[in-house]
């Protein structure tokens, strides 16, 4: 398992539908549990490198 620091939070601030898709996800979550869910995107640090 590889440790937090091989991870960064996911820029997707021009990625409007990943940005949708976990907007409907967390709503879906929060409706069917009956608690807030949040959901948080991480990226490898590696593969902001490889692009």
């Amino acid at each position: 398992m590889e440790s937090k620091d091989s991870y960064k939070f996911a820029e997707l601030n021009d990625q409007s539908e990943a940005l949708e898709l976990i907007q409907r996800t967390e709503k879906q979550l929060t409706e069917q549990y009956g608690l807030p869910i949040t959901l948080i995107a991480y990226e490898e640090k590696d593969q902001q490198q490889q692009k």
